[in-house]
């Protein structure tokens, strides 16, 4: 992919963003997240994270951008699983 339709990845980037920070607002809103699956958040921390590497790898700038952000979200909605679903935390 060249760098002059690079806009296409930005877009995409922000879309997934958008798409992510949805569930962690409604599960930050409700207090509830039992219809979220451990595994589904695992493996969703899993593949962000090694698209982030790839991203960094082959210097995918929109990839590096959006994956901490997605990750942040990931790692927070695990945080509010532990705590509202375990005795854990």
């Amino acid at each position: 992919m060249t760098r002059k339709h690079e806009y296409i990845g930005f877009i995409a980037a922000i879309l997934g963003v958008i798409a992510s920070y949805s569930l962690v607002y409604h599960n930050y809103n409700l207090q509830d997240t039992t219809s979220i699956s451990s595994y589904w958040l695992i493996m969703s921390l899993i593949i962000e994270t090694l698209w982030l590497i790839y991203g960094i790898s082959n210097n995918i700038r929109p990839t590096i951008v959006s994956g901490p952000i997605v990750i942040m979200g990931l790692l927070y909605l695990s945080y509010l699983k532990l705590k509202l679903d375990t005795d854990i935390i």
